[in-house]
């Protein structure tokens, strides 16, 4: 009697009221939290039943299926990714899977994010972790000792690069990315950087206004990387998360085969220098 009126009502099911205000005769902490916070889940908005049945479950909540199965019904994009993903995230395959990272109801953050998503992310990601294809670094550390972020990370937007539900690419990645010192030249091969940064920089042997990285009409970037065996990806030279001031996120030492080479790079008004161990001073100016 509850939430049944015993004799008759105005609504269906002889409910004492009719859809979440029902719930909320109970629950009112949700009805002030739909009205304060920035991000509502739409089955909230829509009715609780959606999710929860009314009169008991097997699971906690009374959830009318465990997550993720639960999430599943809306979002099965995101949770086959995790599934089948050759790549897989932590929160999503363990713990209490998207729990992990999104609050069900409500939130202050898009997404349903319970926190601001960098610092999401870096709350796992304080330490070093292990995994199948090698050690991720305290990328908390990192960044706090490195503060000239590269654009996705001054942005704060891990998501411009990785997919936090799952992906077919090493480290999360949402393009291929190599993950070498060496790889001949394809497009697709450098699909990742190419979201953000023009090809023509990497394509054109000769340019006067695709990068200002040139000797010249000479294009320096098409020398290091367009090349049929021994190209330089992109993580040769240039820091992907963040750098201590660099200019153009220029590395400070290279590593190749086990061994740590400083890169020496400067930079001068037109141009600039770099004399790494592995060849003699080199100079280029535009």
């Amino acid at each position: 009697s509850t939430c049944h009126d015993n004799h008759q009502s105005d609504y269906p099911k002889r409910l004492v009221q009719e859809g979440n205000a029902l719930c909320f005769l109970c629950h009112s902490e949700k009805q002030d939290d739909i009205r304060k916070k920035k991000t509502v889940h739409f089955p909230v908005k829509q009715s609780c039943v959606q999710c929860h049945d009314p009169h008991g479950s097997a699971y906690r909540s009374l959830v009318t299926s465990p997550v993720p199965r639960l999430c599943e019904n809306c979002h099965p994009n995101e949770i086959s990714d995790a599934k089948k993903a050759l790549t897989q995230h932590s929160p999503m395959t363990s713990g209490t899977f998207c729990l992990n990272c999104h609050d069900v109801h409500t939130a202050e953050q898009p997404k349903l994010l319970t926190q601001q998503q960098k610092a999401l992310c870096l709350g796992c990601h304080r330490a070093e972790l292990r995994t199948k294809t090698g050690t991720i670094m305290n990328m908390k550390a990192y960044l706090q000792k490195n503060k000239k972020g590269h654009g996705p990370v001054r942005a704060d937007n891990c998501t411009t690069c990785h997919n936090p539900h799952g992906s077919n690419f090493w480290r999360l990645l949402v393009r291929y990315y190599s993950p070498n010192f060496y790889t001949s030249y394809s497009d697709g091969k450098y699909g990742l950087c190419f979201l953000c940064h023009n090809k023509n920089a990497f394509i054109k042997r000769k340019t006067k206004k695709e990068t200002n990285f040139r000797d010249g009409k000479k294009n320096l970037h098409y020398v290091h990387v367009n090349k049929r065996t021994k190209g330089r990806t992109c993580r040769t030279c240039h820091e992907v998360h963040a750098d201590s001031g660099q200019p153009r996120h220029i590395k400070e030492r290279v590593r190749f085969n086990g061994w740590s080479m400083p890169l020496n790079f400067v930079a001068t008004k037109n141009g600039g220098s770099c004399l790494p161990g592995c060849h003699g001073k080199k100079q280029y100016r535009r």
